[in-house]
């Protein structure tokens, strides 16, 4: 077998790195509000791996504005499954929607995506739809909300264990053709039908104390996501590469 390029196994999925967090105090924030620019109608996706060691709910990503659950959005990895909460516009009446007990806490990548559309909320793992509801709560842009990957938005609560690779936003319903013809590509231009895409995270950097969003040519540096590690160094954030090992690498 021969390898060449920049490749990574306890690195990125995709690329030269990703996040690795401990489950206690690291955590990345776009540290203010910012316009998610997503109304009734919305993708969020990426790659996760979780170890056996992960239990209880865990936030892999949230959108939120501080002190209110007026459009909030919440997507929990909870012990060997993923869940949806949202909220509508007034802030009033939570719904959700949650794959069954899949093992998804087995150290493996697994791809999640989620998708709604002002009536139904749907979650695919690995390309496969495995969940759907009516949640039918009206959401909008009218405010400016903060986004957080490992922990929630308003506290120091449900942070999570693992790894996170390449989470995208996205202001429209990605198909499941779209879905899967792109969850192993990396960088914008490589997207299809990539205009709706809101922001982009590849994780890539592999040092320093920010993750820039690359959506486009011209990308939105408002959503940016500041590193925070509450007992040590940002840099701790950022998985280092790994040897190759035939068989037992994953």
């Amino acid at each position: 077998i021969t390898v060449a390029g920049d490749f990574t196994t306890s690195g990125g999925l995709l690329g030269a790195s990703c996040l690795t967090l401990n489950g206690s105090d690291e955590y990345l924030t776009t540290g203010g509000n910012v316009d998610c620019t997503i109304a009734n109608a919305w993708t969020i996706e990426g790659w996760m791996k979780r170890t056996n060691e992960s239990a209880g709910n865990e936030v892999i990503v949230e959108i939120q504005k501080p002190g209110t659950n007026a459009n909030r959005i919440w997507v929990n990895s909870d012990s060997t499954k993923i869940q949806v909460l949202i909220w509508n516009n007034s802030g009033a009446s939570q719904v959700e929607v949650s794959t069954p007990a899949m093992g998804l806490n087995d150290s493996k990548w697994h791809h999640f995506a989620v998708t709604y559309d002002g009536t139904t909320g749907i979650i695919y793992v690995d390309g496969k739809l495995v969940a759907s509801a009516l949640l039918e709560r009206t959401q909008d842009n009218t405010d400016l909300r903060h986004i957080a990957i490992g922990k929630n938005v308003d506290a120091n609560t449900y942070y999570f264990t693992g790894s996170i690779n390449e989470v995208r936003i996205w202001s429209a319903v990605r198909t499941v053709g779209e879905i899967r013809a792109n969850m192993f590509k990396s960088g914008y231009a490589n997207l299809s039908n990539n205009s709706a895409l809101v922001a982009a995270w590849d994780f890539d950097e592999g040092t320093g104390n920010e993750a820039a969003n690359k959506e486009d040519a011209s990308p939105n540096t408002a959503l940016n996501l500041d590193l925070k590690d509450g007992s040590g160094a940002v840099t701790d954030l950022w998985a280092e590469s790994g040897a190759f090992t035939y068989g037992t690498s994953t």
